[in-house]
């Protein structure tokens, strides 16, 4: 894992096209947050660890990267980890449609490494990317 150096950002500093989809497996501890840009998925996430009673139970993860706090270790809050995670540019191969991911059995496609699990849109049946034309991404 790399340490890397960074500045908080205050959580209001966020611009409105970014959200955060919270994912956590019944019956476990622990969840990932997947950061969405614009509606679609960034490739981005902050995974808690799984521990309940973890001090730093929060790290970045990138397809290509894991990153943690300064301390070496995970971030102690999640506010910060997203803060951090809201300042890395997108992975470059990121895919536009479902159609073009190669999803493995941790739902992950093994490409772009955006997370395919959860139910589909209610709206236009997706999992991971919305149509062009699905009232999700104007809600």
């Amino acid at each position: 894992m790399t340490a890397v150096q960074f500045e908080l950002l205050p959580v209001e500093s966020f611009v409105p096209e970014m959200q955060w989809e919270r994912y956590a497996p019944a019956g476990t501890c622990g969840a990932t947050y997947y950061l969405l840009r614009r509606g679609r998925p960034s490739g981005v996430s902050v995974q808690h660890c799984g521990h309940p009673t973890a001090n730093f139970p929060y790290t970045v993860e990138t397809p290509t990267k894991t990153y943690v706090a300064p301390n070496g270790r995970g971030f102690a809050l999640l506010r910060d980890a997203k803060a951090f995670a809201a300042r890395l540019p997108i992975p470059a191969e990121q895919h536009e449609r479902d159609e073009d991911c190669t999803v493995g059995d941790d739902d992950l496609c093994q490409e772009c490494g955006v997370f395919h699990g959860g139910p589909p849109c209610p709206e236009c049946g997706k999992f991971a990317f919305h149509t062009n034309d699905c009232p999700e991404l104007f809600s």
